[in-house]
């Protein structure tokens, strides 16, 4: 794709023709190059997790539009993403004048690009674009070995803040016809506050917010934090004095919040949730396949220890001893499909 944006060339179809027997239509003379162009593959992946490949159903998607814009997808929403094949989806090209417009406009895009249903890594390359050695340095393999740590983490508390307002205020009262500030104070009062207290399942524990409404004012309030939110339009909150824009995906009872840079997903608690913190579980990091199983009931490990082996989009996974104790179940065989989250094995700690 790249080549073709900087060329103007349709390469595919000279393959076409080269393979019926015809000429190469141009020579290496012919061809000239024509400002700067740069691919981004998006892929169905968790960068927060060591990029282990995602599965499941692609509840929704939006794709960025503009200017010198190119998308080459094959997926749409509703398919399913399954652990068989390479896990890209797509991919987001974008061409300018320079490299360095091409990296700014490559940026606004994916931005502009939402997926919802499953894990990807929109937002690891958001930051990537917008960090400065990747602009103006020289590139080498070491990069992500170099800058990984800087360059990408889990949210901030002021974004994680937006992303959690986002999506209370979505659940409490869904916009429908425009945006009502009524629409954002449940039990509303005529000179009195009003408020609620929602629980959000997040990033592996569970939230619990309280939002007090003050005429069109809501006020948040999580464990030692507090914060107020002002609703300026449909898809615009302003916290701390700053304006920033979402958008909220709900499927079910799952939450899906973009923001500029950073996509979260809320969902309210279920009874698995209230254990996910259990050292003694060992879940599948991913959808996939077992193809080997290293230990049996009953047998001491140590932890780190390789208790089973989970292939999946070409790629191979260790799962390893949280801590020292004894395998107390196992729960699938080589050769069986487990869903991310499942539960493996259960492992009983030693005593101290």
């Amino acid at each position: 794709p790249v080549t073709e944006c900087v060329t103007g060339l349709d390469l595919v179809a000279w393959q076409l023709a080269i393979a019926a027997g015809e000429p190469i239509p141009l020579q290496q003379e012919d061809i000239a190059i024509t400002g700067h162009a740069i691919e981004a593959r998006v892929y169905a992946e968790d960068p927060e997790h060591d990029f282990l490949p995602a599965s499941g159903r692609l509840d929704f998607l939006a794709l960025p539009e503009g200017d010198g814009i190119r998308i080459d997808s094959g997926v749409a929403a509703g398919d399913r993403i399954g652990v068989f094949y390479d896990p890209m989806l797509m991919k987001v090209i974008a061409r300018a004048p320079t490299r360095e417009e091409a990296i700014h406009n490559l940026r606004e895009a994916l931005t502009g690009l939402e997926v919802a249903g499953i894990r990807t890594n929109r937002d690891f390359l958001i930051a990537l674009l917008a960090h400065e050695p990747f602009i103006v340095s020289p590139l080498s393999t070491d990069y992500l070995d170099l800058h990984l740590g800087k360059l990408f983490h889990g949210p901030g508390d002021n974004e994680y803040r937006h992303l959690l307002s986002a999506a209370a205020l979505h659940l409490l009262e869904p916009p429908r016809n425009g945006y009502s500030v009524w629409h954002d104070a449940p039990n509303f009062r005529l000179n009195q506050t009003t408020g609620t207290r929602l629980r959000l399942f997040c990033q592996g524990r569970i939230e619990e917010v309280e939002i007090a409404f003050d005429q069109d004012v809501a006020c948040f309030s999580l464990a030692d934090h507090s914060w107020r939110v002002r609703s300026v339009d449909v898809g615009i909150l302003e916290i701390g004095g700053e304006t920033q824009r979402y958008h909220v995906v709900r499927e079910s009872e799952k939450l899906t919040v973009f923001g500029a840079t950073r996509t979260l997903e809320f969902h309210l608690p279920r009874e698995q949730d209230a254990a996910s913190e259990d050292t003694g579980n060992v879940k599948a990091p991913m959808s996939g396949k077992i193809i080997a199983i290293s230990v049996s009931v009953g047998e001491r490990v140590e932890a780190g220890a390789s208790l089973a082996v989970m292939e999946a989009m070409k790629m191979e996974h260790t799962l390893r001893a949280p801590a020292d104790g004894t395998v107390k179940a196992v729960h699938f065989a080589p050769g069986d499909i487990v869903d991310e989250g499942s539960e493996i094995l259960e492992i009983e700690e030693s005593g101290e």
